[in-house]
């Protein structure tokens, strides 16, 4: 259990080791699952809670940047891609991609002031 203590996070855990790519941007669902954006490689990964991979999405790109879900259901994945110090862009480098997905976000909440 992550606790906070005088200001500082104890008891951390690492949730999952990329074994490729470099974990950039991420999202949870409301099951729980994390989606998480793998930059370097071209895909979004999903997680369980428990860390298990469920599925794994790839891109035409390498740079993917973030993700998050949306839409008038809550289950479109957008996904953001980069193009930035790319010598030799992919031609879809720098898009935003849109996937269907099975379980939607968390609602949005009001922002409290």
């Amino acid at each position: 259990m992550l606790d906070v203590v005088d200001g500082a996070l104890t008891n951390r855990r690492r949730f999952h080791s990329a074994d490729d790519g470099r974990a950039d941007g991420l999202c949870v669902d409301s099951a729980g699952n994390v989606w998480v954006a793998l930059n370097r490689v071209g895909r979004v990964r999903l997680y369980s809670p428990d860390a298990e991979i469920l599925t794994e999405i790839s891109l035409p790109v390498r740079l993917v940047t973030a993700c998050t879900l949306g839409g008038e259901d809550g289950r479109d994945l957008f996904v953001t891609t980069s193009r930035e110090k790319l010598e030799d862009p992919e031609p879809e480098a720098g898009a935003v991609f849109r996937i269907r997905v099975d379980v939607p976000g968390r609602p949005v909440l009001p922002y409290a002031g």
